[in-house]
């Protein structure tokens, strides 16, 4: 377990579960849900914290990747939807990160992780294009700061679509207490199996692009076309967590269910 310190805040990261971040708390507040021991968390299919999402980001239509003409069909012991489909890429709960730098400054902290895709991996298999990852998740009086760097060691292009499933929560709070504000200009349209059709809505026929309370709102959508200058985010009566897009991150994923023991919200890149 690594722990990293800033000011007011906390934040916590299980190495051999994902590199996942677990914990982090502002002024003893928890802004993520992760209701588990991380040895049950380990042993389940429940996911919390932030976990990284990758090679590929929310689910996929078969069990196939198609990349470049070349079918590369996918094996082993998936994770899925309700559906049945692959869902949240290889790496969720993987034991093969090690730490690669590890410090402090006066502005913050950091931990530094890198993964390999050799022929031992679990991903290799799947997707055999030989590369690094190096996650970095930075502390300071700002917040919890998240970057992944990929490091194509291969012949050949490295596909990408990745992205991170960052569980907020709002356990002390009623959801009309909660207010969002998702500032995309565009909804996706998907199927009855929420697989993208192609369409896009706008964004204020389905929900205001203003701040607006979760009440009785069940949301598994995305939203696409950021508006310049604004990031989605959410609040209580106490405190405000805005999650910051790269520029490099052209999708939105909001996850918020209804039922009254998954208390939480995901806004994911």
């Amino acid at each position: 377990m690594i722990e990293l310190f800033s000011e007011d805040q906390s934040a916590s990261i299980v190495l051999d579960i994902g590199n996942t971040l677990y914990n982090w708390t502002w002024k003893g507040k928890k802004i993520l849900w992760f209701p588990y021991t991380l040895e049950k968390y380990s042993s389940s299919e429940k996911l919390a914290g932030n976990p990284l999402m990758y090679p590929w980001a929310n689910r996929l239509s078969s069990e196939i990747l198609n990349i470049d003409g070349e079918e590369f069909p996918l094996e082993g012991d998936l994770y899925r939807d309700a559906n049945e489909l692959p869902l949240h890429g290889l790496l969720l709960k993987s034991g093969r990160w090690v730490t690669k730098d590890l410090g402090a400054d006066d502005f913050g902290a950091w931990h530094t992780a890198e993964y390999e895709s050799t022929e031992m991996s679990e991903i290799i298999e799947q997707l055999p294009f030989i590369h690094t990852l190096e996650m970095t998740h930075r502390l300071d009086k700002d917040g919890v700061e998240v970057n992944l760097r990929i490091n194509n060691l291969d012949d050949k292009s490295l596909p990408l679509s990745f992205g991170f499933h960052p569980y907020f929560s709002y356990e002390n709070y009623d959801r009309d207490e909660v207010l969002l504000n998702i500032p995309f200009e565009h909804h996706v349209q998907t199927d009855k199996l929420l697989l993208p059709t192609g369409q896009l809505n706008f964004t204020e026929d389905f929900i205001s692009k203003d701040t607006f309370p979760l009440n009785k709102l069940f949301l598994d959508d995305g939203f696409v076309d950021r508006i310049s200058g604004k990031h989605p985010y959410f609040e209580t009566n106490d405190y405000k967590v805005e999650v910051v897009f790269d520029d490099e991150y052209k999708c939105c994923v909001v996850y918020a269910p209804t039922s009254t023991d998954k208390k939480y919200l995901c806004i994911e890149p």
